[in-house]
C-alpha cells in the first residue's frame, strides 16, 4: 500500500500547502520540508534542474521580486522586518525548485490542478454561503466590513488568496464553458465582497489572461468575449454594492481620476 502511494506524495506535500493554508502557520510544515528538499535537489541536481525551462523561468522571476527587496533595505522603515522577510524569501525560492522538479509528470501535475480546482470551488462556496446565513460552514461568522470566508474573523486574506487559486478552477473547467463561466461570476462575487483592492487587480489580470487564452483557442468571436466579460464585471460591481466596505474602497479608488494630487495620493494609499 505504501509503494502503491508513494508517487503521489509530492503532489500532497504541495497540496498540503493550500489546504492548510487558512488555518494559521501549520503552513511553514509542508513548505520547511520543500525547502529542505529543494535545497538537497539545487545540489545534487543542479544540472538537470537547471535544464528544465520552468526552473529558468522560476529563477527570472524570483530574482524580479528578490532583487527590489534587497534594493529597497536601505531606504526602509523598519529595517529588521524588511531584513527578516528578505532572509525568508529564500526559503520560498528553494521550495519552488522542489515543486518544480515533483511536477515533471503531466499527470502529477493533472492531479494538482484537480485538487486544488476542487479546493478552490470548496472556499467560494463556503464564503457564498457566508454571505447568504452570515456564517460559513465552519461557523465563522461574517466580518462586518469584508467576506472572509474559511479565513474566519481575525485574517483577511481570503480577498488576497482567492485570485490565486481561481485560475487552477478555470482550467480545471476549460472543457466545459458553461461551468467555467459560472465559476467566472461566483468568484467575481466572492471577491467583490471580500473587500480587497490587491484581489480585485490580481483578479483582473487573472480575467484577461484566460478571456484571451480561451479566445484564441475556441476562435470565439470577439463580442461573445464582451458579453463575458461585461456580466462578470457586472457581477462584481452588484456584489460590490451590497458590501459597505467595497463600496468606500470602489469609491477611494476612483479618487485616482479626480486630477488632485493629495485625493491621488490618497485613492493609492
Amino acid at each position: 500500500m505504501l509503494s502503491a502511494l508513494k508517487p503521489h506524495l509530492p503532489v500532497a506535500l504541495i497540496f498540503s500547502c493550500f489546504l492548510l493554508f487558512p488555518f494559521g502557520r501549520s503552513v511553514e510544515l509542508p513548505v520547511l520540508i520543500m525547502t529542505v528538499y529543494g535545497g538537497i535537489l539545487a545540489y545534487q541536481q543542479r544540472g538537470k534542474l537547471m535544464d528544465l525551462p520552468a526552473a529558468r523561468l522560476f529563477n527570472v522571476l524570483a530574482l524580479c521580486i528578490w532583487i527590489p527587496m534587497v534594493l529597497s533595505l536601505p531606504d526602509t522603515y523598519y529595517v529588521n522586518k524588511t531584513a527578516g522577510t528578505i532572509v525568508a524569501f529564500i526559503r520560498l525560492y528553494f521550495a519552488g525548485l522542489y515543486v518544480i522538479w515533483a511536477l515533471r509528470d503531466r499527470q502529477d501535475i493533472s492531479r494538482l490542478v484537480k485538487l486544488i480546482a476542487g479546493l478552490t470551488a470548496f472556499w467560494i462556496a463556503d464564503a457564498l454561503l457566508q454571505a447568504m446565513l452570515g456564517h460559513d460552514l465552519f461557523g465563522f461568522a461574517q466580518i462586518p466590513t469584508r467576506l472572509n470566508g474559511i479565513f474566519g474573523e481575525k485574517s483577511l486574506t481570503l480577498g488576497v488568496a482567492l485570485p490565486i487559486l481561481v485560475p487552477f478552477l478555470l482550467l480545471a473547467l476549460r472543457d466545459k464553458p458553461w461551468l467555467m463561466l459560472g465559476a467566472f461570476i461566483a468568484s467575481a462575487a466572492v471577491l467583490a465582497m471580500a473587500g480587497s483592492r490587491g484581489g480585485w487587480i490580481s483578479y483582473g489580470v487573472v480575467c484577461a489572461w484566460v478571456l484571451w487564452a480561451e479566445t484564441r483557442k475556441r476562435n470565439i468571436a470577439g463580442w461573445k468575449t464582451g458579453v463575458v466579460t461585461a456580466l462578470v464585471v457586472t457581477v462584481g460591481f452588484v456584489a460590490a454594492l451590497q458590501s459597505p466596505n467595497a463600496r468606500v474602497r470602489m469609491d477611494q479608488t476612483l479618487l485616482l481620476f479626480s486630477g488632485d494630487e493629495v485625493l491621488i495620493d490618497r485613492a493609492l494609499s
